[in-house]
Formats: structure tokens, C-alpha cells, sequence
């Protein structure tokens, strides 16, 4: 494994960009989807990041690279056009412990950026080790098309809402898990949760947690 996969928590931290292109201005949005704040370091800016200029998140710094704009940040990306400015920003940032993203060189980077299937809470990350994001981005259309014909996400929102109930309700940590294999697979359910019929997914939420205690009680008395 060449790459630890990690999700990261950056809400209100501090995250570089050094470049002023169209890869820098991906590298942005999608960092500000993470709630990061940024200072963005180029000479010239495109449209799409001058676009960014009124968020209350973003700086952007007409400047060259300067290891100084490195401070207090939590990680790098080097999205200039120049091969050798992105390293010599590795570098600065390998040299302060922060995280670099080095465009177009999956050889000489401390982290990577993987395709994203984004269908919250529902958070799916892909990669192929940077050796083929054509690959990558097909993979993420597939996996994209089947999760979006199911109501997964819906009933990991509606997880996190019964999540206390639950636990309160199955103390014992084998049958919360019955529980939820049973919310999670449950035909009815998944039907009620598709159709957004309220009442009827609760009935079948109070049914669930009905039989989980019927098994439970049920393993109690065979044994």
C-alpha cells in the first residue's frame, strides 16, 4: 500500500495553494468543500479563482512561492506550472512536516488527492495510486450510478439521528449490531425511505427494534 487512506478533518484550518490555473482552482473548491480555509500564492490568477476572491475563506496573494506563506498551515498543494517550483514547495512543506499535494507527480508527494463520490454523509474516496486517474474518474462514474439509484444515504442520515436511541435502547453491542444489519437491509424500510413516507418509516423503525428483542430475548431463554 503505497498511500494511507485518511479522511481529514480541516474545518477552519489553514491550507495552501500555490498555482493560478485550472488545477489549482479544483484543488480549492474542493478543499472548501472540506470547510478549509485558504491562501491561494500565484503571480496571476484565472477567472475561476478570482471567483473565490469575495470568500471570506480564501486569500488570495499576488506573489511568487515563499516558504514564509507556509506558516501555520496544515498541508500544501503545488499546482504552479513548473515542475521545479512544485518541488521546491515539497520541499518547504517536508521540511515543516505539512502534507504536499505535487500535481502531475505521484513519485514525489506526501499525499494525493483521490476521485471523490460525494453523497453525504455517505463519503467515498478512490484512487489508483496516482498511476491512472483516467481509471480513477470512469470507476468513480460507476460507483457514482449505483449508489445514486439507492436510498444508502438517506438511511446513513437517518442513522445519525437514531444513532443515541439505539445505543440507549441496546446497550449490549451485539444487538445494536443486529439492529442496524436489519435498518440497513430491511426491504420495507428501504421502500418507505425511497418513498419518504414519514410514518411508515418510523413503524418500521419501532418494528425493527421490536424483533431485535424478540431475538434477544429469545437468546436468553435457549441459553
Amino acid at each position: 500500500m503505497d498511500f494511507m487512506p485518511i479522511f481529514c478533518d480541516l474545518k477552519g484550518k489553514l491550507c495552501l495553494i500555490a498555482g493560478g490555473g485550472n488545477i489549482a482552482a479544483h484543488k480549492a473548491r474542493l478543499l472548501l468543500k472540506a470547510q478549509a480555509q485558504l491562501i491561494i500564492i500565484s503571480p496571476n490568477f484565472n477567472d475561476q479563482l478570482l471567483e473565490l476572491a469575495p470568500n471570506p475563506d480564501v486569500t488570495l496573494v499576488q506573489d511568487y512561492f515563499h516558504e514564509k506563506w507556509l506558516a501555520k498551515c496544515w498541508l500544501a498543494v503545488a499546482a504552479t506550472d513548473d515542475p521545479q517550483v512544485n518541488q521546491e514547495i515539497y520541499a518547504s512543506a517536508t521540511e515543516r512536516q505539512i502534507f504536499c499535494n505535487v500535481i502531475d507527480d505521484a513519485q514525489r508527494t506526501s499525499f494525493i488527492t483521490p476521485a471523490v463520490i460525494d453523497q453525504s454523509p455517505i463519503l467515498i474516496a478512490l484512487t489508483t495510486g496516482g498511476n491512472a486517474p483516467v481509471l480513477s474518474q470512469l470507476l468513480r462514474k460507476e460507483i457514482e450510478s449505483t449508489l445514486s439509484s439507492s436510498a444508502n444515504g438517506t438511511l446513513a442520515t437517518l442513522a445519525g439521528y437514531l444513532r443515541q436511541r439505539i445505543k440507549n435502547h441496546f446497550p449490549d453491542t451485539d444487538n445494536k449490531r443486529k439492529f442496524w444489519l436489519s435498518f440497513f437491509t430491511d426491504p420495507m424500510l428501504i421502500a418507505a425511505v425511497k418513498h419518504q413516507d414519514t410514518l411508515a418509516i418510523g413503524w418500521h423503525i419501532n418494528r425493527l427494534m421490536r424483533e431485535a428483542e424478540e431475538i434477544t430475548s429469545q437468546n436468553v431463554y435457549s441459553a
